[in-house]
């Protein structure tokens, strides 16, 4: 007796989900998108501001968007609701809540001729000089940043997009919405090449492709995985609305909340097991990005950065 109850004691020990406590970065206002890059962080606020975070998680200010004029004539502070880097991180690119999109250069802020009545999701870099702008109108739109010009314009459907994820090698654009479809995109040619599908019923909040692997946050409380091929090879489902999910740099972890008391639950991507939960955000979530295999940071309703180191 003494010997089993000595076996299901280190079968606990041995397989327990580990609770982690973050790191918490405090910020001006409330991030609305982040991004990594090497290791530090680039993040957008509420207030126009774009700050980084260093490896010491030092906070730096960057930049701030230049004000712009309401329906009454007045001067209001924008909204930066996305944020990118360039691959040499020369350039960083921002998506304004008035439908502009600015470069910074590390010297000056310039306005692109990019413009848009409707809400701008998402942006990235896809070559130095080129960005992808992810619309609300569910259209994907190329912008290339020498010529100042739109280069060409896919639509992925009829319902409201919500998210765009490239994949690490720039040649993939991932983007779902409403439809609770994943759409692929070349971004050389700017064609549809695949869609993948039957995993979520309901609106996509967020999604991230990294190793060829694809997940996916879902209103219908569901975190899909899906192979390079679009085949489901796992899913999540949740006690509530999952709101934010990514995948480290192998696709081994994924990062999910899962729950409404806002907790992040780390899986192990090949058996679908629970191994962490992240405990500390008291507001719902709005993005996750791993940094490292062992690190990632989130992001929610609140001024403020959670770091996660997890081994």
């Amino acid at each position: 007796m003494r010997v089993v109850l000595i076996a299901i004691f280190l079968a606990n020990y041995l397989f327990a989900v580990v609770t982690v406590v973050p790191k918490i970065i405090t910020l001006d206002d409330v991030p609305s998108d982040m991004v990594n890059k090497a290791g530090a962080i680039y993040a957008s606020l509420s207030n126009g501001e774009i700050v980084s975070i260093d490896a010491n998680r030092r906070v730096k200010k960057l930049l701030i968007l230049p004000k712009a004029q309401n329906y009454n004539g007045e001067k209001v502070n924008q909204r930066a609701l996305s944020v990118a880097l360039s691959s040499s991180a020369k350039l960083i690119a921002v998506a304004s809540d008035s439908g502009g999109i600015y470069i910074f250069n590390g010297k000056n802020i310039i306005k692109t001729a990019f413009n848009t009545k409707t809400v701008i999701r998402k942006i990235a870099f896809v070559s130095e000089d080129t960005i992808l702008v992810a619309l609300l109108s569910s259209e994907i739109v190329k912008f290339d940043l020498k010529t100042n010009k739109i280069v060409s314009v896919v639509s992925t459907g009829t319902s409201a997009l919500s998210d765009m994820a490239i994949s690490p090698d720039l040649k993939i654009a991932y983007s779902a919405g409403e439809a609770g479809i994943v759409t692929l995109i070349n971004t050389e040619t700017m064609q549809i090449t695949s869609r993948f599908q039957g995993g979520n019923v309901d609106n996509i909040y967020r999604l991230d492709s990294q190793n060829f692997l694809t997940i996916t946050a879902g209103q219908d409380r569901r975190s899909v995985l899906y192979g390079k091929n679009g085949t489901i090879l796992k899913r999540w489902d949740g006690s509530f609305l999952i709101y934010a999910a990514a995948l480290s740099p192998n696709g081994s972890r994924a990062a999910i909340a899962m729950d409404e008391q806002n907790n992040i639950t780390v899986v192990n991507t090949i058996d679908g097991s629970v191994k962490y939960i992240a405990k500390g955000h008291t507001t719902s979530l709005n993005r996750i990005v791993f940094l490292s295999e062992d690190t990632f940071a989130s992001c929610a309703d609140e001024n403020k950065i959670y770091i996660w180191r997890i081994k």
